[in-house]
């Protein structure tokens, strides 16, 4: 189930497929875990943004709460690796009110 936001989520980067067009995945599922301090999960679509902002889009404001560092990988012998989730690491632990759950 997706966490409540006060605001909409969203990765914006340059990916390796468009590494020339500036691309924004808007609505993007996100959450922090209690297990991984510091480390926000993400389900944004990426490949190759490594170093790309997550922001929070509230009203007329927008925060950046991240940088996109991972992609966390399964690998199925007949399909090869399928993306399961990104992780970013959180900037300011005082963003965490910025997002309900």
């Amino acid at each position: 189930m997706p966490p409540e936001t006060d605001g909409e989520i969203a990765l914006a980067g340059y990916a390796a497929d468009r590494e020339y067009v500036l691309s924004v995945h808007k609505g993007c599922v996100a959450k922090l875990d209690e297990d991984k301090p510091g480390v926000i999960t993400h389900w944004c679509d990426t490949i190759g943004e490594s170093g790309a902002p997550i922001l929070l889009f509230k009203g007329n404001d927008a925060s950046i709460i991240g940088i996109h560092s991972s992609i966390v990988y399964d690998f199925d012998p007949q399909r090869g690796h399928k993306p399961l989730f990104g992780e970013a690491v959180l900037l300011d632990r005082a963003l965490i009110g910025l997002i309900r759950f």
